[in-house]
């Protein structure tokens, strides 16, 4: 191999492993703030729900009430519990609903 190789393996593992370090403090980041990171995070379901209803006078529609009822039920019970393996659970859960409610909203258009 040419020394330019090893190098590029070595960066690789490099960035790799500062990644991890930067995700792991984010999580301990969340983790000791997760009533207030997760209170905001109802906080904006509460006012998207909020906002159909000032400037249109109803909910919005059944899918969109359905996926906000979801997320903001998802960030209460995130907010209330310290369960480690509950958190690792809802994580990619809220991510994969999150983007079928994007394709959903999409697929409207």
């Amino acid at each position: 191999m040419e020394s330019f190789s090893y190098l590029s393996v070595l960066l690789s593992i490099v960035l790799g492993l500062a990644i991890t370090q930067v995700l792991q403090g984010f999580r301990g980041l969340i983790l000791a703030r997760q009533t207030w990171f997760f209170g905001a995070v109802f906080g904006s379901v509460f006012f998207s729900l909020a906002k159909d209803l000032a400037l249109y006078g109803h909910l919005p529609g059944q899918i969109d009430s359905m996926f906000l009822s979801i997320f903001g039920v998802a960030a209460i019970v995130a907010a209330i519990t310290r369960q480690e393996w509950l958190h690792k659970l809802l994580a990619p859960t809220m991510v994969l609903l999150f983007l079928l409610y994007i394709a959903l909203l999409f697929a409207r258009l």
